[in-house]
């Protein structure tokens, strides 16, 4: 367990080491002492690369969160890539934290804010998916220049990226992460 709270578990012939992980998260991770407690990485050789996380409500409110990342270690991208992974990962985990814990579920504040509140093509595909979208804006605006290094472009090319687009970080962490 990390200072954070963090949980890291390797089950991976990758040659990862808790240590090695715990440094590309920290190079990549914002508010990692907010997150952090509700975090657990497993870097495991089965499952791609993904993030799954839940949250439970009581009196309509949002009480807790939990997410984990799988990492698959073996994975030629992973390993190419760590820190894009790690960072796109965690923006997942982040953006979720925030989703359920400070805005209470409420994607609309994000939506008008990128400006795609309305947009018939938002949630039709993969890259279109707002989780993605969110996730791909954390990377950019928020990794270590490593991950940008490792990872230049944006997913979802039909959107300004979002290093274009004014004040997206600084609404995304004092008003999407309160």
């Amino acid at each position: 367990m990390s200072p954070e709270g963090v949980t890291i578990i390797i089950d991976s012939a990758g040659g990862w080491t808790t240590e090695r992980i715990y440094q590309l998260l920290v190079e990549n991770a914002v508010d990692l002492d907010v997150v952090g407690p509700t975090l657990t990485i497993k870097v495991q050789d089965k499952d791609l690369s993904s993030t799954a996380s839940g949250a439970s409500s009581s009196g309509g409110v949002y009480t807790s969160f939990s997410a984990i990342i799988y990492l698959k270690g073996n994975d030629p991208g992973f390993i190419a890539g760590p820190d894009s992974m790690i960072a796109h990962e965690y923006g997942h985990a982040w953006s979720r934290y925030h989703l359920y814990m400070t805005q209470q579920n409420d994607w609309s504040a994000y939506l008008d804010f990128r400006g795609l509140s309305g947009d018939s093509r938002l949630d039709t595909t993969y890259p279109w998916s707002r989780g993605e979208i969110i996730a791909e804006d954390y990377r950019l605006l928020f990794s270590s220049p490593t991950a940008l290094d490792q990872w230049p472009g944006q997913m979802n090319s039909d959107i300004p990226d979002a290093r274009d687009v004014p004040g997206l970080a600084d609404f995304l962490q004092n008003v999407w992460g309160g």
